[in-house]
């Protein structure tokens, strides 16, 4: 006799582990971020070129993607507002972020990321008259604390960072970072509730390869990396840290459901601390660590408090 069909409840198991592991193998390439900047950097590449090689093949890749399968496109006004969503608000988030890595080490850059949610409840109950609630304000005090705990050692110089680098500057672009996404966050969540979120997202990628493309060219030129190494940092930015973290974003979002599936991604921060940690020899303090967990835990609870709102799926970083 065949064995008796899973029941719903061995089905959901299984779906929840898969979109578990999904989520996870995204974390893992954002993780990685900062390790593979570095490859690309050390063999001579400048910021903005590798920005705009990022997401002029991230970009592509998923267009084609898209293209393969069908997806319906952001009509009129909408899709104008997707592509400014990429040539303004992404290229100042992706730009502070990668900047603040001169500076700064890059778990510490990714912790302050995750204040984003603090601006987007304030914005929202100004601007969108939504209630803060118990939560949200509670996940505001964790926030505000939690940053205070990260940034004063890093302003003090006791967490270390790149040699060259400004603690004070790269804080500043951290936290203008964090700001920039929530802004994104905002606009985004209003394009995503009516358009499909891979097509939304590449055209996010093309526009911020199309305008890192014009800074490389009207900056400085072109500086690409100049080894075999470079070049694989620079790929694997593009296609890991990018394209596969992107896809893996969505298919766990259809699988967890926006709460969970933002729960999950915090795993993106400690992600970024662990390769730093292990890879790069960045350290953070005993105090950045606590400062950490509880913006960590403030972006948890913002998203248990805020699970009607539709979820924007991004490049992230």
């Amino acid at each position: 006799m065949a064995d008796p069909a899973p029941s719903g409840a061995a089905n959901r198991g299984r779906s929840d582990l898969i979109g578990f592991v999904q989520l996870a193998i995204a974390a893992l390439g954002y993780g990685f971020m900062g390790l593979l900047r570095g490859w690309a950097v050390d063999a001579g590449a400048d910021t903005v070129t590798l920005l705009a090689l990022r997401f002029s093949f991230a970009g592509l890749v998923l267009l084609l993607i898209a293209i393969a399968r069908r997806v319906p496109w952001p009509k009129g006004a909408m899709f104008w507002l997707a592509c400014s969503m990429g040539a303004v608000l992404y290229v100042i988030e992706a730009g502070t972020y990668f900047f603040a890595l001169k500076h700064i080490p890059s778990g510490l850059v990714a912790l302050l990321l995750y204040l984003y949610p603090a601006p987007v409840a304030i914005a929202s109950w100004l601007f969108f008259r939504e209630k803060l609630g118990r939560a949200r304000l509670v996940a505001l005090i964790l926030a505000m604390l939690g940053s205070a705990f990260t940034v004063i050692p890093a302003l003090t110089g006791a967490s270390g960072g790149p040699p060259g680098g400004s603690p004070t500057l790269g804080v500043v672009l951290g936290v203008s970072c964090a700001i920039a996404y929530a802004v994104y966050m905002l606009v985004g969540g209003q394009v995503t509730k009516d358009n499909n979120p891979l097509a939304v997202t590449t055209l996010v990628c093309i526009s911020a390869g199309i305008v890192f493309s014009i800074w490389a060219t009207l900056a400085d030129g072109w500086h690409p990396p100049q080894s075999p190494k470079g070049w694989a940092g620079v790929a694997l930015i593009s296609i890991f840290s990018t394209v596969i973290a992107i896809l893996c974003v969505l298919a766990g979002l259809k699988r967890l459901g926006s709460v969970r599936a933002s729960t999950i991604s915090t795993l993106e921060a400690a992600a970024t601390v662990a390769v730093g940690g292990i890879f790069l020899h960045e350290r953070l303090t005993l105090i950045q660590f606590i400062g950490g967990a509880l913006i960590l835990l403030g972006a948890i609870i913002c998203a248990r408090a805020q699970h009607e709102d539709q979820p924007v799926v991004t490049c992230e970083e």
